[in-house]
């Protein structure tokens, strides 16, 4: 484990993706904690996004361990790497579908919006890695 005055370029990113995502996923949670199903599943918009039990879960299933990963500069660009291609489709799916898997329930477009900005943050931060220890080697 490293110093944070110490971490990669990856490792910031990281950081600060799982911080954001597990912020998030507690506040959305918090304003609307329903874990209903199908047809029955709400949603409750909060910066564009729209939330419920299960988004709020799911949220902090993916950034509370970027929170950890980015501690260990060789964990921060494979979880960047999983969140590029989980995010990019769940951007995908969420653009498709306003029910995915039947328990969420996104009827804007603000979820396809963030779910893909953070892919494309998160192969960013994969890239600026990359080119960064290219000209420190």
């Amino acid at each position: 484990m490293t110093a944070s005055r110490d971490w990669t370029l990856p490792q910031h990113f990281a950081i600060w993706i799982g911080l954001f995502t597990t912020v998030t996923g507690l506040v959305g949670l918090a304003i609307n904690p329903d874990f209903a199903v199908g047809d029955d599943a709400t949603a409750e918009t909060f910066i564009g996004i729209d939330w419920n039990g299960w988004h709020g879960v799911a949220a902090l299933s993916v950034g509370l361990p970027g929170l950890a990963m980015a501690w260990f500069p060789g964990l921060a660009v494979p979880y960047l790497l999983y969140r590029a291609v989980t995010d990019a489709a769940v951007g995908l799916w969420a653009a498709l579908d306003d029910r995915p898997l039947g328990v969420l329930y996104l009827p804007t477009a603000g979820d396809a919006i963030l779910h893909t900005a953070i892919a494309a943050l998160a192969a960013l931060g994969i890239v600026r890695g990359m080119r960064r220890s290219v000209r420190t080697a």
